[in-house]
């Protein structure tokens, strides 16, 4: 832990790696294609399965499998996913099937366009795709809960801010507490606090 905590203290990299240093990096590369060739296998064999079992026979394989069932559920979710396997077939896409839930994940017409304008290719990576997949921002447009919530937040302001309600108005505001929680029950019991208030100013 002391070697990883004291990282950010290094002023600058060796220019000149060691030959230990290159020997763990090409063991440690080494491993890590391995282990994206295992993963693609895994892929390439469930859809493989896919392809040539029928319906029933699929669903019982796909059951026996013994793997995470979040993994299983991506590469279920890529084979369900028609425009993704025709261009896997084409050799278009990424092989990381990672990369490909992601694609799939996205809209099928919107996966044709990527590929046609080249923001989608099969050197893609995780993280491309998921800048393709960030949804637009649009600005917050006022509900008309919000108005609601405006409307009746101000004349639970207003009526605090009367020094006096008469007989004839507090009969009226009554009247109008009928009508308002009918709507607006869901204004943090409006009825209730217009009630506090009037009655507060008659005792």
């Amino acid at each position: 832990m002391e070697k990883l905590q004291n990282e950010s203290k290094m002023s600058e990299e060796p220019k000149v790696m060691s030959a230990e240093i290159n020997d763990y990096l090409c063991r440690i590369h080494e491993a890590i294609s391995e282990a994206r060739k295992s993963s693609y296998n895994i892929f390439a064999v469930f859809l493989e399965a896919y392809e040539n079992l029928s319906t029933k026979d699929f669903i019982t394989f796909r059951k026996k499998i013994d793997y995470e069932k979040t993994s299983i559920n991506k590469m279920k979710k890529i084979c369900n996913n028609p425009t993704v396997l025709r261009y896997i077939g084409l050799g278009k896409l990424p092989e990381s099937w990672g990369t490909l839930h992601q694609i799939a994940l996205l809209n099928e017409s919107d996966i044709d366009n990527f590929i046609t304008n080249g923001s989608l290719n099969k050197n893609s990576t995780f993280k491309d795709v998921m800048k393709l997949r960030k949804p637009h921002k649009t600005p917050k447009t006022k509900s008309k809960d919000d108005s609601v919530s405006v409307s009746s937040s101000k004349l639970v302001l207003e009526l605090k801010s009367s020094a006096n309600i008469d007989n004839i108005a507090k009969t009226e505001i009554q009247n109008a507490m009928e009508v308002l929680n009918k709507y607006f029950t869901a204004d943090g019991e409006l009825y209730n606090r217009i009630f506090e208030i009037v009655g507060s100013n008659h005792e």
